[in-house]
């Protein structure tokens, strides 16, 4: 059962001054106040336990002066009543907060309410806001509606105990602004950890929750991680209030295969508290001849806040507009695994930063390059900037031919070509590359082909080369094929393609 508020009424003044603009004459309007309390106590910090508030704030703006802030009485119900006298001639907008009465701070009005410095700094609790205007009718129906996000950790798998599993959300912030209906504050990173107990039985019909908690949060999207000292796997999800995030995958295999799940193992439900909807997320997009692109991309294109990438339909948009996203002061980051399928692949040249956030493009891609003396193919063509946490997988064909006295192929599986003063750094190349192509003439004609790149004058760092590169039908004066870069003039370090195979 829900409690009922019995509210403290709030009159406006009889009295007048002379800068009141109400008209001398004009008499106050009777008007029912009834706030809804039901929404508030659905579901809350687990999936089976119910949650009381002990403390209800109330908070009139009369005519953009904000009145004082009233903590009103609680006894039993679930909806509240009170009939206020107010003037047609004002304007009236009605806050309400209602919180434990302990986790919260306000100081003169409910447009910033802060965490009260629990020790985690960004730990929120449960919390249900409501901001209203007057529209001059008899009646005004407000409804408490949750302030928080709520993230739920669910496993589909057996999971063991004594082991240390945490999920970071990178982007918390600690305070709240009741008249816009957003999370506002410093932002900070909250870690959520707990010791698992055993857990068994847990299927993909039937998943078992290992915890729950609350979290303040902008309207934004964000990369979740989540780990153990086993391994960790990310997840793209936006917290923004009145949210339920449930996320739930194989996190058995953190704590039990010692494997790392990836991403696209965990599937994300996200929607209001007690309606929630599955999201198009679990598993990799595909981007083929059908696909429509995005109007627009999320985020500005800044460091802190970059273009998001969050489905083929973005991947599409951000490539047919490179001249934009791909420029030298911009930033993007994938938030998903998406495989790409193309007959007739045109790679786009990276003067920003692309981030691949860990996350995989797949695929088949195929291009003829015939009838050019310097011919490029890769995932990316020419990188002038930073490629960066990106694992590429596709399978990648290049055929044509040529003939002259002088020519340049350079093909990889992640970059034609790093030049000087890019950086292609923590890449992995996992696909099948495979080069067709003829250089014919005599002269100097040469094929450079790696699987992160096919030449470098500028820097390929921590990048990995496990998959296959085929030149067994590529003809040249010179063919240079290496795991990692064909042939490079630049810095080189740290790179691992001791797990590829080569066949020439």
């Amino acid at each position: 059962m829900g409690l009922l508020f019995s509210l403290l009424i709030l009159l406006a003044s009889c009295s007048q001054d002379n800068n009141d603009p109400t008209p001398a004459n004009e008499q106050p309007q009777t008007v029912t106040l009834t706030i809804d309390l039901e929404d508030a106590y659905t579901r809350a910090i687990s999936e089976t336990a119910d949650n009381t508030i002990s403390r209800l704030l109330m908070q009139v703006i009369d005519n953009d002066t904000p009145g004082k802030v009233e903590e009103l009485t609680l006894s039993s119900g679930s909806t509240a009543t009170k009939q206020l006298s107010l003037y047609p001639s004002r304007s009236y907008t009605f806050l309400f907060w209602a919180d434990d009465g302990k986790s919260y701070t306000y100081t003169d009005d409910l447009t910033n309410i802060a965490l009260s410095g629990t020790p985690t700094g960004t730990q929120a609790e449960i919390a249900y806001a409501a901001g209203q205007e007057w529209d001059k009718t008899a009646t005004i129906n407000i409804t408490l509606k949750h302030a928080v996000s709520k993230v739920t950790l669910k496993t589909t798998t057996s999971v063991n105990d004594d082991n240390t599993l945490t999920l970071t959300v990178p982007h918390a912030v600690t305070g709240y602004n009741v008249q816009t209906g957003t999370a506002i504050g410093t932002t900070k990173e909250y870690k959520h950890s707990i010791t698992t107990s055993t857990i068994t039985g847990a299927t993909e019909t039937s998943p078992k929750e290992l915890f729950s908690f609350y979290v303040l949060a902008a309207d934004e999207l964000q990369t979740l991680t989540i780990e153990s000292e086993k391994g960790e796997t990310t997840v793209p999800a936006n917290l923004s209030g009145g949210k339920h995030i449930i996320l739930t995958g194989d996190i058995g295999s953190l704590t039990k295969y010692h494997e790392q799940p990836t991403a696209a193992s965990i599937t994300v439900t996200v929607g209001d508290w007690g309606d929630p909807q599955e999201l198009p997320f679990g598993g990799k997009d595909e981007l083929t001849d059908a696909t429509t692109a995005s109007a627009s991309l999320q985020g500005t294109g800044t460091e802190t806040d970059p273009y998001r990438i969050t489905s083929a339909a973005d991947l599409l948009h951000y490539l047919q507009n490179s001249d934009t996203y791909a420029a030298s002061d911009k930033y993007a980051q994938l938030y998903t695994d998406i495989d790409i399928t193309d007959s007739d692949w045109t790679p786009i040249n990276m003067s920003g930063t692309f981030d691949g956030g860990g996350h995989t493009i797949g695929g088949t891609l195929e291009s003829s390059v015939s009838g050019d003396n310097d011919r490029l193919i890769g995932l990316f063509n020419e990188v002038y900037g930073t490629v960066r946490n990106l694992n590429v997988s596709a399978d990648l064909t290049v055929s044509g031919s040529y003939s002259g006295q002088y020519g340049y192929d350079q093909f990889g599986g992640v970059a034609a070509s790093v030049e000087r003063n890019g950086t292609v750094t923590q890449c992995s190349y996992s696909g099948t590359l495979t080069v067709s192509t003829t250089m014919t003439g005599g002269g100097d004609l040469a094929t450079w082909i790696g699987g992160i790149a096919g030449m470098s004058n500028g820097t390929i760092s921590y990048c990995t080369f496990s998959g296959t590169i085929d030149v067994t039908s590529a003809s040249a004066t010179s063919i240079y094929v290496k795991g990692i870069v064909g042939r490079t003039y630049g810095t080189y370090t740290e790179n691992d393609d001791s797990k590829g195979t080569i066949i020439q």
